[in-house]
This record gives structure tokens, sequence and C-alpha cells, in this order.
């Protein structure tokens, strides 16, 4: 932020020194005008209303460019909400798989032990 403001300081203080060593009138005829001021003066204008046409003539690129980037910006946001969910689902299956094989090896012996709870409750 501080440099801001030095870089500010800087261009008034240079375009002041311009203006205090171009105080020459001059005439500038166009069309129907005819206007004197100083040189200093009409060059910084000429340079400002330059500056004002090329800042509106950028707007709608500038407008099409942010909305490009806000549609990248989207599908970026999509894109990692799918790794993610990938992610997610890789981890469980890995889970579900280990998960298995213990239960795999429970319902062995939980097997071996509802036959002999259906053997006992038959012989009673």
């Amino acid at each position: 932020m501080l440099k801001r403001y030095i870089t500010i300081l800087v261009i008034a203080i240079i375009v002041v020194i311009f203006a205090v060593q171009n105080v020459t009138q001059v005439s500038v005829k166009l069309w129907f005008f005819d206007v004197e001021a100083s040189l200093s003066l009409i060059i910084i204008l000429t340079f400002t209303l330059g500056a004002v046409l090329s800042i509106l003539f950028s707007l709608n690129e500038i407008r099409k460019k942010n909305k490009k980037v806000g549609q990248l910006e989207t599908k970026i946001a999509d894109l990692k909400e799918i790794i993610a969910l990938k992610e997610k689902r890789e981890r469980s299956a890995g889970f579900q798989e280990d998960y298995r094989g213990k239960k795999d090896s429970e319902e062995d012996s939980s097997s071996d032990n509802r036959d002999e709870v259906k053997n006992k409750g038959k012989s009673d």
C-alpha cells in the first residue's frame, strides 16, 4: 500500500515539474473550437483523455475475461469436489476391504457358532 502512495507521489511531482517548465501559451484549433492554454495543460488533458478512452474501450474485454475466470474457477471447484469424492470412495473401499477381511474371519467363526446353536436347538 505504501509503495502505491509513493508511486503516486512521484508521478505527481513529475507532473508538477512538467507543468512549471512548460507554461508557454499555445493555441489549439479543432474544427469550430479555438482554445488557448498552457502547453503543459494541453498535454496533460490530452494524455488523460487518451487514458480514459482506452479504459472505456477495454471494459468489454475486461468483462469477458472476468466472466471466463469465474467459469474456470467454478470448474476448478467442481473438479476438486470430484477428486475429493473419488479419494473418499477409494479410502472407503480400502476400509471396506479391511473390514471384509475381518468380517469374513468373524463370519467363519460365527457360522460355526450358529451351526452349533442350530444343532443344539434341534437336539433339545
